[in-house]
């Protein structure tokens, strides 16, 4: 069983650079302006990170901050990635 309170600090404490390698090795080619959004956008809202129902809701706010391209390269990193991560 993991930890979710240990999981939302690690996300609260995720750097831009980690953020960055983690998209990159995952083959996510996101522009670093739009990555400081969406990590800007993960940090205020964790818990529609933690919990895969909030993920729509996550994906939104990104589309709106960013475009649609930049939220359906990060979709996959989100629904596969993110979360093996910061665990």
């Amino acid at each position: 069983m993991f930890n979710l309170y240990r999981m939302n600090h690690r996300l609260q404490c995720l750097s831009f650079n980690a953020f960055r390698q983690l998209c990159q090795r995952h083959n996510a080619k996101i522009a670093d302006k739009n990555l400081k959004i969406i990590l800007h956008i993960m940090k205020d809202n964790p818990h529609t990170v933690l919990n895969e129902d909030y993920h729509p809701i996550l994906l939104i706010e990104i589309t709106k901050e960013t475009d649609q391209k930049v939220c359906n390269d990060f979709k996959p990193i989100l629904e596969e990635y993110l979360i093996q991560e910061i665990k």
